[in-house]
């Protein structure tokens, strides 16, 4: 069960600013500051994803499963986030990859 969750407000279009709201007692809600501009999100149980305008990944929240340790040096295209794990499409070649828990093969 997840209790919070994430979204991209247009209301500040072009730019679309990531919000999430909801539990933060693991920092899953705690948006990095910085970006204004975001194209994609994940939520997971206890940590989100996003990706900015420019293709960075940033995750926050829980890391007790690996979660929030996505590939770095890449530029990615979506994310989607469920459980303790992620996996998103690389913008170079579009590969799947996908990290955190992996328990059930996931």
């Amino acid at each position: 069960d997840l209790n919070h969750t994430c979204g991209l407000n247009s209301d500040s279009a072009p730019n679309l600013m990531l919000q999430c709201w909801g539990l933060n007692d693991h920092g899953q809600t705690n948006v990095p500051t910085g970006s204004t501009n975001w194209r994609a999100m994940g939520v997971g149980r206890l940590h989100s994803c996003g990706i900015n305008s420019t293709g960075t990944m940033f995750c926050f929240g829980d890391n007790s499963m690996g979660q929030l340790n996505f590939p770095a040096g890449y530029l990615w295209d979506q994310v989607s986030c469920t459980g303790y794990f992620c996996c998103a499409i690389m913008a170079s070649n579009k590969s799947v990859v996908c990290w955190g828990d992996n328990s059930k093969g996931q």
